[in-house]
């Protein structure tokens, strides 16, 4: 548990300010060709294809060659055990209702049925990649980022100074 203690201008007034749960801005991007403009830096499951048209991964749910396909679109990326990161993706184009699971790390994310961009939080579990799962979807995958966010309470704190401003009331500053 870690506390800051801001005594205003005059330091008289002091708040204490529990600063476990604020979040230190994002580092730098850790996914190439998120935006798939190339096939380049992916590692194409079955059922997954790079859409050169509209520039994104399209998964089928399934050939008649090759029955269902739940292979994993993944991609290798430095991520360290116990560390926060913030995935953000697009889902486009699902035609089945079926869902895609992002993991991080091994950690599964929320698996989505929808169109839509989401933003989540995941922890990892390991230094395994990052992939997303497909259940049943036929559908398309854009906009992926992927990076660490640090946290005052981190497995690898970094010193970084923290804004608290948001955080103070007017009578406290």
């Amino acid at each position: 548990h870690h506390n800051l203690i801001y005594g205003g201008n005059a330091h008289r007034l002091g708040a204490i300010i529990n600063i476990d749960s604020i979040a230190v801005p994002a580092e730098s991007e850790l996914i190439s060709n998120g935006n798939f403009n190339t096939d380049a830096g992916w590692t194409w499951g079955e059922g997954w294809t790079w859409d050169s048209t509209n520039h994104e991964a399209r998964h089928s749910e399934f050939s008649i060659e090759e029955g269902l396909h739940i292979s994993p679109l993944s991609q290798n990326v430095s991520i360290i055990p116990g560390a926060t990161y913030q995935i953000v993706f697009t889902v486009k184009n699902n035609e089945s209702g079926g869902i895609v699971i992002p993991y991080v790390g091994g950690t599964a994310g929320t698996a989505r049925n929808a169109n839509g961009t989401y933003t989540e939080l995941i922890v990892a579990a390991n230094a395994s990649v990052l992939s997303f799962v497909p259940l049943l979807f036929s559908g398309s995958i854009d906009n992926v980022s992927l990076k660490r966010v640090y946290y005052s309470n981190d497995i690898a704190p970094v010193n970084i100074d923290i804004d608290i401003t948001e955080q103070l009331t007017n009578e406290q500053t």
